[in-house]
């Protein structure tokens, strides 16, 4: 069943994974998702040392997620798909680990328990979600395994490495989204003081001989990797001046508005009731109703509750842990989410969504066999599926997953996560236009500057700023270096922000609104105008 088990947490993400490499449509990409393969890009040069940009005026803390998407990002560049590809690997790969995990701790009979709820909690959070290459979303299925790998640190002595890897997965977590810096920090504090009152019981304990405890290989690795996950934030520090921390203490000391603890009720209310009541599909906010948000409360609290009393009943410390974690996610997200600026977007804490998981894999636990009291801890020998149940099952869910996946909408159809252009955001339509407007600027831009380097790019109106993001991506993967005004420093990075470009000069406007200075018109589109103007134009300030 452990294999079954497998099969079941990783054949959607291979469904999907396999559709992508055989179709490899083409994507134009723009806004987020463009500056993001930029970015990756980069990764994939060892040369990126900053987070996805946050609109707050700083980087999130590290680079982490573009060094994760680099490889895809090179694999199909020709396409601009590897993006997707690299969500949907890791995504399911994430999830795989999570079952992998409860595999060797407890056996077949929960590991299949524990993919099966993956696979249902996936259908709820959207194909769409679980691919899309934006890191408020590529925060979401890691967070499963940060608090798995957190409990069983927490629950079991024995468990050498896990809590090493619980800071590797929560210094992803935080890197690509420094909105999850609250739970991860009171998680992985309490671990430190657990380990720490461990450590003081060993010394009063006579039995026990005053000795190092013994490092694992797989300890001594996510140790390794823990300090080179940082390595480029700390090379940040004087790179950079001034540098991201100092950003993110300006924003801190800013007068900002923050949302508020209703609002984040509201929201949090929203992401953790995913699962039963759906998800949303690329729109700014949530609809739900009060019946619906209190739904959500009621249901968590109950499950959260009887899982932590029974498991403690049973003496089962990792599906007590386990429960514990998923409610304090809950808890302390939902309450950092009122620390956020005003408006609070639905996905700001869409991240939430995985609590419902959480409880169901704690569930999947208490209900199963009684585990043995061991440092090894494994299922009794009798399991309570037979055979024929558990094929029962993979062969159900390995359907329902395969049949969700080839139904899901073609990425050649995604429109990307926002934020969008100003006059076409919060529609489908509008955002279908952008892609398609988007893919017009690309052609004329790459067609205009062939053999010119570097080229500068002028974005008159802020709001216009998604199709420049394609427009320099697209210049980028043919070889052009791209050339921004220092005031888009923040979007495009330091790589890209200079005061003077050799080649010719593109100017992004408005329709009709090209009164920057002389130039030739060479693309127009019903959301802006692209100009060029030739020779060493030199880069205009944006207004």
């Amino acid at each position: 069943m452990g294999r079954a088990a497998l099969l079941v947490a990783a054949v959607g993400p291979l469904v999907q994974a396999a559709l992508i490499l055989a179709a490899q449509p083409h994507m134009t990409l723009y806004g987020d998702q463009a500056l993001i393969s930029m970015d990756a890009r980069r990764a994939a040069r060892f040369d990126q040392l900053l987070g996805p940009y946050s609109v707050q005026g700083f980087h999130h803390p590290g680079p982490a997620v573009f060094y994760v998407l680099a490889p895809f990002t090179g694999l199909l560049s020709s396409v601009g798909a590897g993006l997707y590809l690299g969500a949907t690997v890791f995504n399911g790969a994430t999830l795989t680990a999570v079952v992998a995990l409860i595999r060797h701790r407890f056996g077949g009979a929960r590991a299949l328990w524990a993919a099966v709820a993956a696979a249902v909690w996936m259908l709820f959070v959207g194909v769409g979600t679980m691919r899309e290459p934006w890191n408020p979303y590529l925060i979401i299925a890691p967070m499963v395994l940060f608090v798995a790998l957190w409990a069983l640190s927490v629950a079991d002595p024995a468990a050498r490495g896990a809590g090493v890897w619980a800071a590797v997965v929560g210094s992803y977590e935080v890197q690509t989204h420094v909105g999850t810096l609250p739970v991860v920090a009171v998680l992985l504090m309490g671990a430190l003081g657990v380990a720490w009152r461990r450590k003081q019981s060993r010394k009063r304990s006579r039995k026990q001989k005053r000795s190092l405890p013994r490092v694992t290989r797989t300890g001594a690795l996510g140790g390794l990797l823990l300090v080179a996950m940082w390595v480029p934030s700390v090379v940040e520090l004087w790179s950079d001046q001034p540098n991201n921390l100092a950003l993110m203490w300006d924003y801190l000391r800013s007068g900002r508005r923050p949302a508020g603890i209703p609002a984040a009720l509201r929201a949090g209310s929203a992401a953790l009731g995913v699962m039963p009541f759906g998800n949303h599909d690329y729109v700014l906010t949530l609809h739900r109703g009060v019946a619906a948000e209190t739904a959500t409360g009621v249901i968590l609290i109950v499950a959260a509750a009887v899982c932590i009393r029974a498991a403690h009943r049973r003496g089962q410390r990792v599906a007590r842990e386990l429960a514990v974690g998923g409610a304090a996610v809950a808890v302390i997200g939902t309450l950092s989410l009122g620390w956020a600026p005003r408006p609070l977007l639905a996905y700001y804490g869409e991240w939430l969504a995985v609590v419902p998981l959480i409880l169901l894999l704690a569930g999947g636990l208490v209900v199963g066999p009684l585990i043995r009291p061991t440092s090894r801890s494994r299922p009794l020998s009798t399991d309570p599926l037979a055979p024929a149940a558990a094929a029962i099952a993979t062969a159900v869910a390995v359907s329902v997953m395969t049949v969700a996946q080839l139904r899901a909408i073609p990425i050649s159809s995604t429109t990307g996560s926002g934020p969008w252009p100003t006059l076409e955001a919060a529609t489908t339509a509008g955002r279908r236009a952008t892609v398609s407007e988007t893919a017009v600027l690309d052609a004329a831009a790459r067609r205009a500057t062939v053999g010119s380097t570097p080229v500068g790019l002028v974005i008159a109106q802020p709001g216009l700023w998604p199709y420049a993001a394609g427009i320099a991506l697209t210049l980028e993967e043919a070889g052009v270096r791209v050339v921004v005004p220092p005031s888009w420093r923040l979007y495009f990075g330091p790589h890209e922000a200079g005061t003077t470009a050799s080649g010719p000069t593109l100017i992004l406007t408005a329709p009709g609104g090209n009164s920057t200075g002389p130039g030739r018109v060479i693309a127009r589109t019903p959301a802006a105008d692209l100009s060029l103007v030739a020779g060493k134009g030199g880069l205009r300030r944006n207004p």
